[in-house]
């Protein structure tokens, strides 16, 4: 299965044919698409190369854009159980590399500021990933590794930009301040802590991250529409599916 490149969404072109051209120059016209909306010019390049060369001309020019983290650069993720909370997470690491998996991250889970016996690790991608869920005794204890519980979560949020879909990680756009809604990052804000906040996406009296404010419920009213929109027109496939014999 070929690797998906991630879409990266650029503001502020104010010509587009200067744009494109420049950007077809250095990838080749097989490797790239472009797609315009009210906010963004979107390109969707092909494969990794392309991705990184747009991602580099970008910085180079310092132009406000985002993106997101390629997938070759995401972890695999799993979860260790029945392993006392006081394990060393260098001897887990070293453990699961004995075995044949490449942990980047190892981290005891706590509830309430108490530890618990439970870890979660990621991993190199590899293709011997799922493998580490075979495993059933670890460092002379008997384990239960399994996928982590995924609930449904918030649209993620820049702490750079402050906008929703993205992250920090991946963003050059334009920085506004959670509290003052001003062009500086969040740590640079002198406002006054009894003056009122401004919310940078609605110009609210409020913070950018207040979960009240009108941006965010037209995002979540409009992901959660979408998500029971697909429900009811799967449903009735999944009903007969349940029918046949």
């Amino acid at each position: 299965m070929p690797t998906r490149i991630p879409a990266i969404y650029i503001k502020n072109v104010t010509n587009f044919s200067i744009f494109s051209k420049k950007i077809i120059s250095l990838t080749g016209t097989n490797d790239i698409s472009f797609k315009s909306t009210p906010s963004f010019i979107i390109i969707r390049p092909n494969n990794r190369i392309t991705y990184n060369i747009v991602i580099d001309y970008l910085k180079e020019t310092e132009a406000e854009f985002h993106s997101f983290r390629p997938h070759c650069k995401r972890q695999y993720k799993a979860v260790i159980r029945n392993l006392h909370h006081s394990t060393i997470t260098t001897d887990i690491t070293n453990a699961l590399a004995e075995l044949g998996h490449s942990a980047t991250r190892v981290v005891n889970i706590k509830k309430n500021h108490r530890p618990l016996p439970i870890f979660h690790v990621e991993l190199a991608l590899k293709e011997n990933n799922k493998e580490i869920f075979k495993i059933t005794k670890l460092l002379h204890s008997a384990v239960l590794i399994e996928k982590p519980h995924t609930k449904r979560k918030n649209p993620p949020q820049c702490y750079t930009c402050q906008a929703y879909g993205h992250t920090r990680n991946y963003c050059s756009q334009q920085p506004r301040c959670v509290k003052c809604g001003e062009n500086h990052l969040t740590d640079m804000c002198t406002k006054d802590s009894s003056l009122p906040a401004k919310c940078a996406l609605c110009s609210g009296a409020h913070t950018a991250s207040y979960k009240g404010c009108i941006i965010y419920k037209k995002l979540t009213n409009s992901t959660n529409q979408k998500r029971q929109k697909f429900l009811n027109d799967k449903s009735p496939h999944v009903v007969m599916h349940r029918m046949l014999p």
